[in-house]
């Protein structure tokens, strides 16, 4: 009769062991604002938002000089490493052979030229090109040769207050000067913005 009642004694206890563990196994449960979830990087395209917040977008005119090119576009600087690898340009005529130049400024080099067949008046033409690296607060511009293009105004036709910071680019000022056959005149101007050329920026780190 001892070694029955030792042998039900023997077998609750392992049970309630058994229990105990399959308690102290549970597993950890990871709070919703515990876990880390690294963003991708996303494309930034500042043209239109340069416009807004300069208030170049209050006032549009065209400029024509049938007998000289000018060079317009944007001077800028990447607060991050980055790629340029598209470029959007917008003209009130029909350009097939439009040159855009990408330039490093205090190398005073050509980093690319880019032909664009411009088929369609007042509407975005959109090239991807192969993709150029960018440094980290380096000024560069990008510049279109044109002779016809948009001119874009404060309606009081002041200057807004430059540059203007747009995700991780700095814009520096709009630039239009005259066409050097060298591609590497960068002269600026402060109370109109002449254009459309913008481009797509990646952030790579």
């Amino acid at each position: 009769m001892k070694n029955i009642v030792f042998l039900i004694l023997l077998s609750f206890s392992l049970i309630t062991i058994s229990c105990s563990t399959d308690e102290i196994a549970e597993p950890e449960v990871v709070k919703p604002e515990e876990i880390q979830v690294n963003e991708p990087f996303v494309d930034e395209n500042p043209l239109q938002n340069f416009l807004n917040l300069t208030g170049y977008n209050q006032h549009q005119l065209l400029s024509c000089d049938l007998n000289a090119f000018e060079e317009v576009g944007l001077s800028f600087k990447p607060l991050e490493k980055g790629v340029l690898h598209t470029i959007m340009v917008k003209l009130p005529i029909i350009n097939t052979n439009l040159l855009v130049t990408i330039k490093d400024v205090a190398a005073n080099q050509i980093l690319r030229i880019e032909t664009i067949n411009v088929d369609t008046a007042n509407m975005e033409t959109i090239k991807a090109i192969v993709p150029i690296e960018l440094d980290k607060n380096k000024i560069y511009t990008i510049t279109m040769k044109t002779n016809l293009h948009y001119k874009r105004f404060r309606t009081d036709y002041s200057q807004p207050q430059l540059p203007v910071i747009i995700g991780n680019l700095q814009i520096i000022s709009p630039i239009s000067t005259e066409f050097s056959p060298d591609g590497i005149t960068t002269g600026g101007t402060g109370n109109f913005y002449s254009g459309d050329c913008d481009f797509t920026f990646l952030r790579t780190e």
